[in-house]
């Protein structure tokens, strides 16, 4: 009887040793194969993100990291264009930039702002989108304030823009020179842009003075 009974422990015991084994093998395989999951995961991002990093540059990337090297601070807008749009008169404008002159204009602009600080304004060109900052401009000579073959100048705004198409588009804008302030470089000028319409035909693309 006692025989029996030892080798009914024994018999336990072997059975409780190989269930332990077993079932340390098979967490540790499963443990292993999420270990090799992950690792693979982590392995494929790495790959994409310096896929990406690698990427070239599309020409509008390019562009937009320029003025981003060039203004390093941070740009203030002081004027509420929903409250300037009521008394905004659109059937008297100061200045209509033409075809002509339209390079001479802009860089007068830049030249002496006090002088048309405030004064209504109208202008064509096309739609340049470069992230935080939207100009507008057309194909011109070089100049101090050119930039990627555009003589443009900088508009501010509160309409939506999403269906405009980056140097496609042909916009007119209505709005009222002002002055902004940047952290970095101080004073600049800019349109805000009381109206911002897009034309169904393209102007003249390129101005010679």
């Amino acid at each position: 009887m006692k025989q029996l009974q030892r080798s009914c422990v024994i018999l336990i015991c072997l059975m409780a040793v190989v269930f332990c084994f077993t079932g340390c093998k098979n967490k540790d395989r499963d443990t292993r194969i999420k270990e090799l999951e992950n690792s693979s995961t982590n392995q494929s991002e790495s790959l994409k993100s310096a896929n990406e990093k690698n990427a070239p540059l599309t020409q509008d990337q390019k562009d937009a990291k320029t003025q981003a090297d060039v203004i390093n601070g941070k740009s203030t807008y002081p004027y509420n264009v929903r409250k300037d749009r009521k008394s905004f008169d659109a059937k008297n404008i100061d200045i209509v930039v033409g075809d002509d002159y339209y390079a001479t204009q802009i860089n007068d602009w830049f030249i002496n702002p006090t002088a048309y600080a405030g004064k209504t304004v109208e202008i064509e060109g096309y739609y340049i989108d470069l992230g935080d900052y939207k100009l507008v401009g057309r194909f011109g000579p070089t100049c101090p304030y050119c930039m990627g073959g555009y003589v443009s100048f900088e508009f501010k705004g509160d309409q939506d823009l999403s269906k405009l198409k980056n140097k496609e588009s042909w916009i007119k804008i209505q709005g009222i020179l002002r002055q902004g302030h940047n952290t970095v470089f101080g004073p600049f000028q800019y349109i805000e842009a009381i109206n911002v319409e897009k034309m169904p035909e393209v102007g003249k693309a390129t101005v010679v003075n």
